[in-house]
């Protein structure tokens, strides 16, 4: 899998540049499957995608606070991700 876990150790100030560092560790395969395991979580918990990603992450991360939706977290990765 592709994930953003507690087993990196990945900086940054905003989320662009902790999915930057990321970038950086990985291959360009492995960002193509972190897009398809956002995809999945998605469509895995479409009406309780805050409370199933805090339910399985929230001890490693928690979009809030960033003050973003879990929602917003993913379009902010795939976005950054899809760029390069």
């Amino acid at each position: 899998t592709g994930y953003l876990n507690q087993d990196y150790e990945l900086f940054g100030s905003t989320i662009e540049e902790v999915v930057i560092c990321y970038m950086k560790e990985n291959s360009k395969s492995d960002w193509s499957i972190l897009i398809k395991d956002i995809e999945n979580f998605k469509k895995s918990h479409p009406s309780t995608l805050d409370k199933s990603f805090l339910d399985i992450y929230g001890l490693s991360f928690d979009p809030s606070l960033w003050r973003i939706s879990t929602s917003t977290f993913f379009d902010k990765v795939k976005s950054t991700l899809s760029k390069f």
